[in-house]
Formats: structure tokens, sequence, C-alpha cells
């Protein structure tokens, strides 16, 4: 989904004459580590033996418990309590009325067969 979401977000990118995106790592322990995505890769020139690996020793998160957004409603309770009892009745009378139709259908059917 996130590739998805990201593609289109290219595209448009491109679509309004960028060359690329530069953003920070999502890896990085500072603001000093970008990725790049470039439209165009003859922007760039390959240096041979300019490539190296790296391996991630540690990555560290700081974890922060955020309100759920459906308590900042006054009434939140009863917007997720949405049973109602007389809603229920209702719709029991309907399929009771749905399957007493389709016997008497049956009925009918069974005697015009004969």
């Amino acid at each position: 989904m996130h590739s998805i979401c990201f593609n289109s977000f290219s595209v448009s990118i491109k679509e309004l004459g960028y060359r690329g995106i530069v953003y920070p790592s999502s890896k990085s322990i500072n603001d000093e580590n970008f990725n790049i995505v470039s439209f165009y890769p003859k922007d760039f020139e390959y240096i041979e033996f300019s490539e190296n690996m790296y391996s991630v020793q540690k990555i560290s998160y700081t974890i922060k418990k955020e309100e759920e957004s459906f308590r900042k409603y006054k009434d939140y309770e009863t917007l997720l309590n949405s049973y109602s009892q007389e809603e229920n009745d209702a719709k029991e009378a309907h399929f009771d009325y749905l399957d007493r139709k389709i016997e008497y259908e049956k009925e009918e059917l069974n005697k015009a067969e004969k």
C-alpha cells in the first residue's frame, strides 16, 4: 500500500517538473542522512569503486502513547454503542416478513406446478 501511494506521489512530482526527491532517512539517528530518488538516472555519474556497504548496528525508538482519537468526542460512548433494540426489532420483523414471503411464493409455485 505504501509503495502504491509513494509511486502516485512520485509520478505527480515528476509531472510538476521536478527531477527527483530528497528526504530524510528513517534509519538515521540525526538529520545528516538522506535518501535520494532520481527520476533521471543519467543525472548521476557512476564512479568506479565508490560503492560501500553498511550494516545497521542499532536503531532506537522513542515510544509515546497517544490518546485514542475517538475519545476527543463528547459522546463517544453513545457513538460507539449504536445498538438500538427498536432498530433490532424492526430488522427482525423485516427478516420474518421475507421468510414468510419466500414460503408463500414456494407454496404458490408448487400449486401452479400441479
